[in-house]
């Protein structure tokens, strides 16, 4: 079975450096609903295409972090 790129998961950790961001401030967009994850066992995963869309609403709606 072939994984689909849509489907592709990353860490948190590595979504927080992919950003340029702390884990912590990552964190807490999380928390404020800006960005949906969900765990596989113990770690906590983000869908790759998630993260791109949320890129794609901070530069359309040019806020600073995520959260409003």
């Amino acid at each position: 079975m072939a994984i689909m790129p849509d489907l592709a998961l990353i860490g948190l950790r590595e979504a927080a450096e992919s950003l340029s961001i702390s884990l912590r401030t990552l964190r807490r967009i999380v928390l404020a609903g800006g960005l949906h994850s969900f765990r596989i066992g113990r770690r906590r995963v983000v869908r790759i295409d998630a993260l791109e869309a949320f890129v794609a609403r901070l530069e359309a709606e040019g806020t600073r972090n995520g959260i409003q």
